[in-house]
């Protein structure tokens, strides 16, 4: 009798032993770090731009505020006349900013001796084609600064070619890890992490572009073309293998 209760305790202390043993190794397979494959892929890709937007100046002088802003308010009306012309609405333009700013004499003790009112217009449309067309009406109409012409993606496209780098970058970082995974004779066996590093936009800019050019050459001779906006697209993934 004592013969069996000693064996059926050693076949629980037994058994007890063998499921501690099992329990540490699942806990250090557990927290055993993965073995990875850390790879990077960029992708740049190029648009057709399928938007222009550029920002203007007005600036106009008088004695008093009330004329200057008479005075830019007639050239901006002129200004929008000729953008209605070319099939631009009010949607398709709008004031960035409007100042009016006193003159003073500091040599009289800071008299007031005239106003200057700088008002910018940023005008943003569909209308490509129409980019030197649209400059040539707003400097004919008395704008007198020019503050870059751009040409950018409208929010669709931009997202479309977003989706597009990133698929392209992301299968760029595939081809590294497999070419990896080939060289060291392994296997990869799954995705451990994925991040989204960057992605950026650069619009084409016509920096070259000055009241005086204009008026002597023609924006139209200028900006020739508009141009392709480039897309790029960074990730960063972790494969894991054995």
């Amino acid at each position: 009798m004592k013969t069996k209760n000693l064996i059926s305790m050693v076949i629980v202390i037994i058994v007890i032993g063998l499921v501690i043993a099992g329990l540490i190794w699942l806990v250090f397979s557990l927290n055993e770090p993965k073995k990875t494959i850390d790879v990077q892929g960029t992708s740049t890709i190029k648009k057709e731009a399928d938007t222009v937007w550029m920002s203007i100046g007005i600036q106009t002088e008088a004695d008093t505020a009330i004329e200057a802003e008479t005075e830019n308010t007639a050239i901006a009306n002129e200004i929008y006349s000729g953008l209605g012309i070319l099939g631009l609405t009010s949607a398709d333009y709008k004031t960035e900013s409007y100042n009016v700013n006193p003159k003073k004499d500091w040599t009289r003790g800071g008299e007031i001796i005239g106003y200057t009112i700088e008002h910018r217009i940023r005008i943003d449309t569909d209308k490509t084609d129409l980019a030197g067309q649209i400059l040539d009406k707003a400097v004919g109409a008395g704008a007198n600064s020019i503050y870059g012409v751009n040409f950018d993606l409208s929010q669709t496209t931009r997202e479309k070619a977003r989706a597009e780098a990133l698929e392209k970058a992301t299968t760029i970082a595939k081809q590294k890890a497999d070419g990896i995974a080939l060289g060291l004779g392994v296997e990869i066996t799954g995705i451990k992490k994925v991040t989204d590093s960057s992605i950026n936009y650069y619009p084409y800019r016509f920096m070259d572009v000055e009241v005086d050019k204009v008026l002597a050459e023609g924006a139209e001779s200028i900006i020739t073309e508009p141009g392709s906006v480039e897309v790029s697209a960074t990730v960063f993934v972790s494969y894991t293998f054995s």
